[in-house]
């Protein structure tokens, strides 16, 4: 079973030379503060009954993907 891209780390390690989030985490994380700011799109992820962080992570998916294209 092969490990899918995750872009790496989104930063450079830290002062322990540990690595951190992948970037795939980070942009998931910057999606889902989006989609938690915008009340009106909230209420529409509640009312089909989709979860905001499996949202986020299939838009973190699209960036990782638009991504490799360049």
């Amino acid at each position: 079973m092969t490990q899918p891209n995750d872009g790496g780390p989104a930063f450079p390690s830290d002062r322990f030379g540990e690595l951190g989030m992948s970037l795939r985490d980070w942009f998931a994380g910057q999606a889902l503060a989006g989609i938690m700011a915008n009340a009106k799109l909230v209420m529409v992820l509640a009312e089909s009954k989709q979860d905001p962080a499996s949202c986020a992570f299939e838009m973190a998916e699209f960036m990782m993907e638009e991504r490799s294209k360049r």
